[in-house]
């Protein structure tokens, strides 16, 4: 949490004893970050302190936060803490689900492989019996025209030895 202590001091520093010891938490900006202590420069606040949004001096998109440091009590701030709090402890709820969440989904994305690998097995399987239920079709195949052609000879054999018999 950046601290701002005293008047014209810098966020995240305290004083050096010389000036207020009074420790104030810095407002957070309308980005959600915490703000800094910057230093007027116009002619109407000369070195006036303000807390400002820290993308300002970044160049970056910024949401135009101000507040005088002078003009700041403690109070205000400790209501931004409080619901800058409850929007943490929120966060980390969401957080927690999310995690929750995602081991779950880890776990069914396990069970899933698992289920695909005893699919593929059971494949591997079938492929195996339906090989071996082939080969045996073709070996039957095969007995059954070495059957047929004995039939065919001895029956030739049979009608040639008959004409003979006569």
């Amino acid at each position: 949490m950046n601290v701002y202590s005293g008047r014209g001091g810098s966020s995240g520093s305290s004083s050096n004893g010389t000036r207020s010891q009074r420790r104030t938490a810095a407002p957070r900006c309308k980005c959600g970050r915490p703000s800094v202590v910057y230093t007027s420069k116009t002619l109407r606040n000369p070195n006036r302190a303000l807390f400002g949004c820290p993308n300002f001096k970044e160049k970056l998109p910024y949401c135009n936060f101000f507040k005088w440091v002078d003009n700041c009590s403690n109070d205000s701030m400790d209501l931004e803490d409080w619901r800058m709090n409850k929007l943490e402890l929120n966060n980390a709820e969401v957080e927690f689900k999310l995690n929750y969440m995602d081991m779950k989904l880890n776990e069914h994305e396990m069970k899933i492989r698992e289920q695909q690998t005893k699919m593929i097995q059971l494949s591997m399987k079938m492929v195996a019996e339906f090989d071996r239920v082939e080969k045996e079709i073709r070996l039957l195949g095969r007995c059954a025209r070495v059957f047929a052609v004995t039939i065919v000879v001895v029956g030739a054999i049979c009608i040639y030895a008959g004409g003979r018999l006569e």
